[in-house]
């Protein structure tokens, strides 16, 4: 079968994009990830997402890490998956039915911006491997770990580590290493799980990083966070933005770019 894709990114977390919201195909999405996903092999990405149609929302989210698991959320995934579908309809806000929930993404200073909801503290300063973890579910769950010099973390072993712990057992977590500068400027580096290996960004660690900064560092809203992509000065750097309502209970809102890189066709059995 012959398929048009296309390849979005938000923030460098980089994805193959179908669109079957008038009807989807009989295919194992996970194998097909796997296949797709594949930087040598295939078209290359941190995952794929799949826009299909949905009983309760606009439109309904599926997305699959790079080893063929499925995740609930991914923040910089639904970014893209709004801004591919304002391109197509021409529309300026969606909403969009995912595992985790039905959020809300609308057009916002030439990026795209999701209500992520309210998040919920899993665990706070607790001491897993030799450092205290701050776990917060944003979507999905994840540890933020605060170091003072970003630039010397072994991301991959050290996050590793933390994913891998007994603790997170057997679903593990996403694992955010963030240092925060004497001016308030927030960094962000990322291990994440299903991809297993530090990725450019990641919109729903970000998210949870910002909302430990907030309530930790006592960072006002809006909180920027620079991400990877952005401190490695690649050409598509950007940096992501949190609001916080102002209440007892603050949703997030996260914004940011999300952009078309390429599109094709493909073949998928």
């Amino acid at each position: 079968m012959s398929v048009q894709f296309w390849k979005y990114h938000g923030a460098g977390n980089d994805f193959v994009l179908l669109d079957f919201s008038l009807s989807a195909p009989d295919v194992d999405f996970s194998n097909l990830a796997r296949r797709l996903c594949d930087r040598r092999s295939g078209i290359g990405a941190d995952g794929l997402l799949l826009l299909l149609p949905s009983s309760v929302s606009d439109f309904r989210m599926r997305i699959f890490n790079a080893d063929g698991s499925e995740p609930s959320m991914c923040g910089n995934g639904i970014r893209c998956l709004a801004s591919y579908i304002f391109k197509r309809d021409g529309r300026s806000e969606v909403a969009i039915e995912t595992a985790h929930a039905v959020l809300n993404c609308r057009q916002y200073e030439g990026g795209v911006a999701v209500n992520l909801g309210l998040p919920t503290i899993l665990s706070w300063k607790t001491p897993i491997a030799n450092q205290d973890l701050y776990v917060v579910h944003t979507g999905v769950p994840h540890a933020v770990v605060f170091v003072d010099e970003l630039d010397e973390v072994d991301v991959n072993e050290r996050g590793r580590q933390i994913r891998l712990s007994p603790h997170f057992s057997p679903e593990g977590v996403n694992v955010n290493f963030v240092s925060v500068s004497k001016d308030g400027r927030v960094s962000i580096r990322t291990y994440e799980r299903g991809v297993e290996a530090e990725t450019l960004a990641c919109g729903t660690g970000a998210a949870a990083a910002a909302f430990v900064v907030m309530k930790v560092k006592n960072l006002e809203s809006p909180i920027s966070i620079q991400t990877r992509a952005s401190f490695d000065k690649i050409s598509y750097h950007e940096q992501l933005r949190f609001r916080f309502s102002k209440n007892d209970r603050p949703e997030i809102e996260m914004i940011g770019c999300a952009q078309e890189v390429f599109n094709g066709v493909i073949q998928i059995t």
